[in-house]
């Protein structure tokens, strides 16, 4: 019987010293000093700034998209459809691609 009374006081002492341990880790956090930083740049130095805007668009005078088996005579009769404008200067591109034949074999 004593050792069951020891053993009941030692399970109440371990459990009271725990009890009494909990209680000193209740103290508040400190508050970090982020420098008057925001807390997103914290340790990664400053945010990088956003993209610039694009570029405005420029107009566009002519625009053609055409399937041929020629292609030299479509862009003969396509210069012809150019309107004229006012600049004196203008950018033209011009592309010749090869189009894959469809199941059908056209």
């Amino acid at each position: 019987m004593k050792k069951a009374l020891f053993g009941l006081f030692a399970i109440a002492a371990v459990a009271a010293a725990s009890a009494f341990a909990a209680d000193k880790t209740d103290a508040p956090t400190p508050a970090v000093d982020n420098g008057g930083r925001p807390p997103l740049e914290m340790g990664h130095g400053p945010l990088p700034p956003f993209p610039p805007p694009f570029p405005p668009r420029k107009p566009v005078l002519f625009s053609a998209t055409v399937a041929t088996d020629t292609p030299a005579e479509t862009i003969n009769k396509l210069t012809a459809l150019i309107p004229t404008g006012q600049a004196k200067h203008y950018e033209v591109h011009v592309e010749v691609v090869p189009v894959a034949e469809d199941a059908d074999g056209q």
